[in-house]
């Protein structure tokens, strides 16, 4: 089942012709879960900004925080009553419009499903489902100590008094409740936000790691989505599929495309969850990109020309692995038929080219050297593969002026080059656009 997020900045165009495309190519029978944004409420988020100055026109004297959750309510009733005629009475059964909301913002979530009547167009309320994610003196615990404490939260854990807040105020306005990101997210909270070069606990992020790879970890997941779901939060979402455990976060379930499920208990663990639960699972979701705008998602930027029916070719983006840096021309036209003989793409429609050069990423600018490429804005839709450490606020910078129809997808560089056959990803990313 498919979650679109719809960019903050989309315009009723750009969000009818969303509907449109999707409605046309998605099969008929499967669901679809739609939502706008993601995390407005974060301040952290570009969305959240955009979304506060924006919420002024409808009420000027409010707090950053309602003025966001204003236009919050305002874009999502525009998205959904849209989606929702643009699907019609028959196929909006299979519609699922969601409102994102905070686990600890009850009052916030209350003051959009009631602006404008929200809650009558709205089908679900998505709350984040992380947990085990601080740990008191973890300097000082054995991993064996850490997940004894990971699984004392079951029991007790103020989170679900503020999340059972959430559900009550969305039951009674006839909305159900799922989730838009969780799973288990210990993390050095001050590293993780302190960036490249910042502080962190030495040897801290690798007793993390071998607690999100222990084997009790399998059995602590499923009680979690098990508790989770007694509490009517379905479908769960897992954050995220695939991504290199770093101090960052060990968010993947997986650490690489070709790390097997059955190796991660975590992985397994909704691997299971899935299989026995066929008809309550939404998919694993991958870095989520909304909150940054149309410039860097999949963006329908010639709507009429798509709602005329005009097809959009894939044309794939490259960057070029590391180890890689210093491949010459003939070299480099041999890594793109590789590509795109691996992603079943026409080589012409293969290229590599440049979003990293002078960035402020170390090392970023060496290791994935590009060659400029025309892209026909009219026909294609770019796949742009860049570094997770790039700042996707200098990608939108870089790539606003081009107006590029875009979906990017992020790769670790270690993942990358680690992987038996990187095009796999490629390849993947691939279907799954054309499938949809």
């Amino acid at each position: 089942a498919p979650y679109f997020t719809i960019p903050h900045d989309a315009d009723e165009l750009y969000i009818r012709s969303f509907a449109t495309f999707v409605r046309d190519r998605l099969r008929p029978d499967v669901r679809v879960y739609v939502e706008h944004s993601n995390e407005v409420w974060n301040p952290a988020f570009q969305s959240h900004k955009y979304s506060a100055e924006a919420g002024r026109a409808l009420n000027p004297s409010a707090s950053s925080s309602d003025r966001a959750n204003l236009w919050h309510a305002r874009q999502s009733k525009t998205i959904f009553t849209t989606w929702q005629a643009v699907f019609g009475a028959e196929q909006r059964r299979r519609l699922s419009t969601v409102l994102g909301a905070w686990n600890l913002g009850a009052g916030l979530t209350a003051k959009a499903l009631d602006y404008d009547k929200l809650a009558s167009v709205t089908t679900h309320v998505a709350v984040a489902t992380y947990f085990c994610g601080t740990a008191v003196d973890p300097g000082f615990k054995t991993t064996s100590q850490l997940l004894d404490d990971c699984e004392a939260e079951l029991v007790d854990d103020a989170t679900y008094t503020a999340i059972s807040a959430v559900i009550a105020t969305a039951a009674q306005r006839g909305v159900a409740v799922m989730a838009y990101e969780g799973g288990p997210s210990l993390v050095e909270y001050g590293a993780m936000m302190g960036g490249p070069g910042g502080f962190e606990t030495p040897g801290l992020k690798e007793k993390y790691f071998e607690f999100h790879a222990h084997s009790r970890l399998g059995g602590i997941y499923t009680a979690y989505l098990t508790k989770f779901a007694s509490m009517g939060i379905l479908p769960p979402m897992q954050f995220t599929s695939t991504a290199k455990w770093s101090k960052y976060g060990s968010w993947g379930i997986t650490r690489t495309q070709t790390e097997a499920c059955s190796s991660v208990p975590k992985c397994q663990a909704v691997q299971d969850w899935i299989t026995s639960h066929p008809n309550t699972t939404a998919n694993t979701i991958s870095w989520g990109m909304s909150q940054y705008g149309v410039k860097n998602v999949l963006e329908v930027k010639l709507a009429v020309d798509m709602e005329a029916g005009v097809k959009y070719a894939v044309n794939m983006t490259t960057s070029l692995p590391i180890g890689m840096a210093d491949f010459d021309a003939q070299q480099q036209q041999a890594y793109i038929e590789s590509v795109a003989a691996a992603s079943g793409v026409d080589p012409s429609l293969v290229r590599i080219i440049s979003i990293t050069e002078g960035t402020e990423a170390s090392g970023t600018g060496a290791h994935f050297r590009t060659l400029a490429a025309t892209i026909d804005i009219a026909t294609e839709i770019t796949i742009a593969v860049v570094p997770t450490s790039l700042s996707l606020d200098t990608i939108n910078t870089q790539l606003t002026a081009r107006s590029l129809p875009l979906a990017i997808m992020k790769v670790d560089p270690q993942v990358w080059t680690e992987a038996v056959d990187p095009a796999a990803t490629l390849q993947a990313f691939v279907a799954r656009l054309q499938q949809a």
